[in-house]
């Protein structure tokens, strides 16, 4: 058999039908040779340099020693050898081993023109047999009972020790897949300088020690080595809170704020701050060793000149101040906010205080606490009765499309929404990426509602702040022609709150030129047009990230500056209005 085999392969290299070798590289990888990829359903342990050692033991094969197929494993140097992980499959592949038995295939192929019931019309379809076959598993059906133990012949032993598929719901799983891959990355082998390595030791102190290397390399034991892909952290953790993480690092990559050794990068395509491994370690790397990042981990972007598009300066989250118009957190940690807000609740004490001076209707005495706490009660018993239809209604109406206002002048109405809609849009927006990031942080919607460079986020939150620009220049054109017909005496335009609004809002659209710029931020982030009409003048502008932290800070300052003064401006009527004719509509209703 084996005489003829050979005869016919001669003539196969002298007939013009010639059926080349694809391959003629050595096997070296011990049975690496010969795996077929198990079928997308398949786990990643059953796949690649492991065997399914069940359905091995019902195959066609089942009877060969391993040495059969890989007989030149046991004059190898080293096995394995880390120089042949990053090949693929068919790198290892030589038709005569499959030749060698199944000579009868070849006459099949050349004299009958027939394989496998199949007409052979192309011949380079029939070049490589593990295209069609999987030698490990030919003849065994697809799924099969597991027995325990499962026993291989003595000869084959020594390849299953490591070759053997792991079962995810093994005890011994993460320490079988951790020796496997500790062969080649553990100090002391005599691995390339290429070969990162680690000390099992060290390794055990860190925070995934107790897990399945495969959780995080999801094909580390499969070809092609090299090309594996990184498990998503999001499959254990849950995205940070906005004010731990800051809106602005939605698009940061895990790794590139949590492993040592590593140093972060921009991708070039999507723009995404990712990570690649710093300059190899002379001994051993630390990758592995997760940190938390402190002020001194945030230097590794934070700085001038930094490759990846972030401030130089370390910038607080968005606090409760930013609310009315951007997705923020409920705190207030900064010495900006603070202030203001100490501010604030002074000036709103104060107007309280001298509004329930007076007295209620029907009301015998009680102070200004007396009066308060009546309020209070008043409001809450409306609320939770048959009269909040009506209040709802008045809200609505009377609040939100401003009827009353429309109903006096169509001018006034239009500026007014001018600047009304936009804080509502925004706040809306903010409350519901507030809400989803903390409570639905599985909902992909939450994290594009705080994405700047989400088209939708981008074009809406450019269109509400021309808007507001232009209500509020119409505003102030409107009340330069009112102060030529008012009457001496009465309070003229609150000209200072809406110089904030504007500074706010102008200064704003130069924060988000500057950081469309400074990232390198492009396709999607055009639909924010005004912010990326101006980043063009940025593009060549040195020292970017450290002017962008000053006017981060001169934004929220005006920000600060306008929330301190609106207890004390004409502009309070945003907070009370509301309130007074919610509670003009109740009182209407009960009049009638």
């Amino acid at each position: 058999m084996i005489e003829r085999g050979g005869k016919r392969r001669m003539r196969r290299v002298e007939n013009a039908v010639t059926i080349k070798t694809v391959a003629r590289a050595k096997l070296i990888y011990g049975l690496i040779a010969l795996i077929w990829m198990i079928s997308a359903g398949s786990s990643s342990a059953l796949a690649g340099w492991r065997i399914d050692a069940h359905r091995f033991l019902q195959s066609a094969h089942a009877e060969n020693a391993c040495s059969d197929c890989h007989s030149d494993i046991e004059a190898l140097p080293r096995h394995p050898d880390p120089g042949n992980v990053n090949k693929t499959m068919g790198d290892f592949f030589a038709p005569e081993k499959c030749l060698d038995c199944h000579d009868d295939v070849q006459g099949q192929i050349e004299d009958d023109a027939e394989h496998g019931g199949e007409e052979v019309q192309d011949v380079q379809r029939f070049l490589n047999c593990i295209d069609c076959h999987n030698p490990h598993y030919e003849g065994a059906p697809e799924e099969v009972v597991a027995s325990d133990p499962v026993l291989f012949s003595e000869e084959n032993e020594a390849c299953m020790a490591c070759h053997q598929a792991i079962q995810s719901q093994q005890a011994d799983a993460a320490a079988l897949t951790r020796n496997l891959c500790f062969a080649c990355h553990t100090v002391g082998k005599g691995m390339p300088a290429a070969v990162p390595v680690m000390d099992p030791a060290q390794y055990a102190q860190t925070p995934h020690a107790d897990l399945d290397c495969l959780t995080c390399h999801l094909q580390a034991d499969q070809y092609a080595h090299n090309r594996q892909g990184l498990g998503d952290c999001a499959q254990c953790h849950q995205p940070h809170q906005e004010s731990v993480a800051h809106e602005a690092h939605s698009g940061v990559a895990c790794q590139a704020c949590h492993l040592e050794d590593v140093a972060p990068m921009r991708d070039a395509q999507t723009h995404a701050v990712v990570w690649e491994r710093g300059a190899l370690p002379s001994t051993v790397t630390r990758l592995h060793n997760l940190s938390k990042p402190d002020g001194q981990g945030c230097a590794r972007c934070h700085f001038d000149g930094n490759p990846v598009g972030a401030a130089a300066l370390i910038l607080p989250p968005k606090s409760v101040l930013c609310m009315p118009c951007h997705a923020a957190t409920l705190t207030a940690g900064d010495k900006i906010s603070m202030a203001s807000l100490a501010v604030f609740a002074f000036g709103m004490l104060a107007f309280m205080a001298l509004w329930f001076s007076g007295s209620f209707a029907g009301a015998q005495g009680g102070g200004v606490i007396g009066n308060a706490l009546r309020a209070v009660g008043g409001g809450l018993g409306a609320v939770f009765s048959a009269r909040i239809g009506t209040i709802l209604k008045a809200v609505w109406f009377d609040v939100i499309l401003q009827r009353r206002l429309y109903q006096r002048s169509a001018r006034r109405w239009a500026i007014h929404a001018l600047i009304f809609w936009p804080f509502m849009i925004r706040f809306i927006w903010g409350i519901s990426a507030l809400f989803s990031t903390n409570w639905l942080k599985g909902w992909p919607l939450a994290w594009e509602l705080i994405n700047k460079n989400h088209p939708v986020t981008a074009l809406v939150f450019d269109l509400t702040g021309l808007c507001l620009v232009v209500g509020i220049v119409l505003s102030l054109v409107r009340g330069s022609e009112a102060d030529k017909s008012r009457t001496q005496g009465l309070p003229s335009q609150d000209r200072i709150a809406l110089a904030l609004i504007g500074g706010i809002a102008l200064v704003g659209f130069l924060l988000e030129g500057m950081r469309i710029a400074m990232t390198g931020a492009q396709g999607p982030a055009a639909y924010a047009f005004i912010g990326y009409g101006i980043s063009r003048l940025f593009v060549t502008m040195q020292s970017l990230s450290v002017a962008y932290g000053y006017i981060w800070y001169l934004h929220a300052l005006l920000t600060g500056a306008f929330v301190a003064y609106l207890p004390f401006s004409r502009m309070l009527h945003i907070i009370m209005s509301p309130v007074v004719l919610a509670m003009n509509a109740v009182q209407k209703k009960e009049h009638h």
